[in-house]
């Protein structure tokens, strides 16, 4: 397996707006957010996949922030995977969904993502005391 990394990866203005549109459709039922932070599963996590369809890691703890106006996600995958790469979190789970009463039936939907660095805020990244949440 390669080495792994911990990134970010962010979504347009919020993941929200592409699930809460695809709720919309008579025809397709996505599983919500629970916002700021989606914790919908037991082993929260979703598929992260590149542009031919890979699965190349997983996307944990999607939220939302006010202060970057963006959806944003911890993800693991290959390190060699550059900053600024486009891939798609697979939100929700395949199958319809999971029997859990906590979760409603649902289609899974795919998200754009793009891998950004971590922490995501420019001035934690630039200013913050050396260490873990200022290196990545």
């Amino acid at each position: 397996m390669p080495p792994i990394a911990s990134w970010t990866v962010a979504t347009p203005c919020t993941p929200s707006a592409s699930i809460v549109a695809a709720s919309a459709r008579a025809t397709s039922v996505t599983t919500t957010p629970d916002l700021p932070n989606a914790n919908y599963g037991s082993s929260n996590y979703d598929a992260v996949v590149d542009a031919d369809g890979n699965n190349v890691g997983l996307s944990l703890f999607t939220g939302v922030t006010a202060n970057e106006k963006r959806g944003l996600s911890l993800a693991t995958f290959d390190r060699d995977v550059p900053i600024g790469t486009e891939l798609q979190v697979v939100w929700g789970e395949p199958n319809g969904g999971s029997g859990k009463t906590t979760v409603q039936p649902h289609e899974q939907i795919a998200v754009r993502a793009v891998v950004s660095p971590v922490p995501y805020a420019v001035t934690a990244r630039q200013e913050y005391q050396g260490g873990w949440r200022s290196t990545g």
